[in-house]
């Protein structure tokens, strides 16, 4: 039977069934001999791999695609008719309906429906109301003034509502950017404008809504009071338009408080290169976390004339590590009262117990190498050797160290509560370390102690687990193994993880540790 004739033959067997029972029949039959299967197929759901937040992102580039590239009709041309309307605010009905605003009161009224209905419904329940200013000439305005950025197009008609003026006014020869056309009155803060290339998520929206009230005139303060953020001073707002224009809104604001503290560009450098110092401040994991942030800073520039680059990153550091093993007893550490020649003695002691634990490394290193290579030498040889290697270890144990670091080559067993799983569109591992050697490694990758845990975890007063995604090592765990009570969560140089890291790990707790 030829190649078309077995066509036709599978056409004339199917044409009879419906698309749903052809469907069934396919997963449960072989295409070409029409014979059961022994173990039917599967139907793959591809909302099964994605959580809320990725469905919800692609509803919504699914929503802004259909407008920016929708399929041909006769109708289509009718929609042309709306391009010459010029965008303006829709009056109420009668003067009794509504009180009269001011127009930032009502820009900033309009701005938080808008976002309402954006984080319950998405933009499936938007686009109908803006029609009238997504008509396909607008829009071919949009492609053609943006023609290389198609996250920018998205996002400047995603907020059509807030267009001042149509884009069929907008000249290119006038010399005045399409979206200072159509969104700007004021001045705005120079690293607002980079947010319209980013990705539209919840967080980038606000930032995004934060330049209109810039642009038109509206209260950035009762903005970020309905968004839930506070700020440690009113003049933030303001000060913001300080910021480098390639600054992202989280380093922005950052820069905006440190210059208003009195802090100079060199030594913020300084502190942008320790990650636990990178944190929000105006939606902070945790308000000790946002208090040290400021204590660190302030001591730091009243010392700025006296610290060069490399005291101030010993420091910063200092600080961080201090801080974190005193909240491991449930104390606080501050810089502030403390004299600079104290702190810095203190840094170059803890360096010096460093650099003598690094020199037993490299002996005792270097004593297995010989123990290695001497194996098959006479037994007595062997005797001393292992004598020797005891006595040195303890030695080592009889040597204070700062933070009772303990160098031991010691195993565990596993409490078994190793776990991979799926959040936010991202895979999640969390891997239980059992050795010294595996705590060295954490310590070392992440810029961080906890290779001086290892007797904590001999002892069974400890349980350390790595975070890791497909990107590497994000996070430190460590967990009281008798109360299963988490102790705490540590990133690169002790740096406070973000809330998708503290929400995946309440679940690991909820679900594996303490289920």
């Amino acid at each position: 039977m030829n190649t078309a004739a077995a066509k036709q033959t599978i056409k004339q067997c199917f044409q009879t069934l419906t698309d749903e029972q052809l469907q069934q029949y396919h997963l449960n039959h072989d295409y070409f001999t029409g014979r059961p299967l022994a173990k039917p197929q599967v139907a793959r759901s591809y909302n099964e791999a994605m959580d809320a937040s990725t469905l919800k992102k692609q509803r919504n580039l699914n929503s802004l695609n259909d407008v920016l590239y929708p399929t041909p009709t006769l109708g289509s041309a009718l929609a042309e008719s709306f391009a010459a309307l010029k965008i303006s605010t829709k009056a109420p009905e009668t003067a009794e309906a509504m009180p009269l605003e001011k127009p930032s009161e009502d820009l900033l009224n309009r701005a938080k429906q808008w976002f309402e209905r954006y984080s319950a419904d998405g933009l499936e329940s938007l686009l109908p109301a803006q029609a009238n200013q997504l008509s396909d000439a607008n829009i071919a305005v949009i492609k053609r003034a943006f023609s290389r950025n198609t996250i920018l197009i998205q996002n400047v008609c995603m907020l059509s509502p807030f267009w001042i003026r149509s884009p069929q006014e907008w000249q290119a020869k006038c010399g005045t950017d399409l979206l200072e056309h159509l969104f700007v009155e004021y001045e705005a803060p120079a690293f607002l404008k980079a947010c319209w290339s980013n990705v539209a998520d919840e967080e980038s929206v606000r930032w995004l809504l934060c330049y209109i009230l810039y642009a038109q005139g509206g209260s950035l303060k009762m903005l970020a009071s309905y968004f839930g953020w506070t700020s440690m001073s009113n003049k933030l707002w303001h000060q913001l338009f300080t910021s480098p224009a390639d600054a992202a809104p989280l380093h922005a604001v950052l820069y905006a408080e440190f210059k208003r503290l009195g802090g100079w560009d060199e030594d913020f450098a300084c502190l942008m290169a320790n990650e636990s110092y990178v944190i929000d401040l105006l939606d902070p994991v945790s308000e000790e976390g946002r208090d040290f942030w400021y204590d660190t800073c302030r001591w730091t520039i009243s010392k700025q004339f006296d610290l060069d680059s490399e005291a101030h990153r010993k420091v910063l550091w200092w600080a961080r590590h201090q801080q974190t093993e005193h909240a491991r007893n449930g104390e606080s550490y501050r810089l502030q009262g403390r004299s600079q020649n104290k702190v810095m003695e203190s840094i170059a002691e803890y360096e010096r117990e460093q650099f003598l634990i690094q020199q037993a490394r490299a002996r005792m290193a270097e004593r297995a190498r010989q123990v290695s290579m001497a194996r098959n030498e006479e037994n007595d040889r062997l005797r001393q050797q292992n004598l020797e290697e005891q006595a040195a270890r303890r030695a080592m144990h009889n040597v204070y160290y700062y933070g009772d670091y303990d160098e031991v080559d010691a195993t565990w067993k596993s409490r078994n509560w190793d776990w991979t799983t799926m959040s936010n569109g991202k895979s999640w591992r969390f891997v239980e370390l059992t050795s010294s050697q595996a705590l060295r490694t954490e310590g070392q990758e992440m810029e961080h102690c906890v290779g001086s845990y290892s007797m904590a975890c001999v002892d069974g007063h400890a349980a350390i687990f790595s975070l890791r995604d497909k990107d590497g090592r994000r996070a430190t765990i460590e967990v009281d193994p008798l109360t299963k009570y988490l102790i705490q969560v540590q990133g690169r140089q002790n740096a406070e993880q973000g809330k998708a890291v503290q929400s995946i790990v309440n679940i690991w707790l909820e679900r594996v540790v303490k289920g």
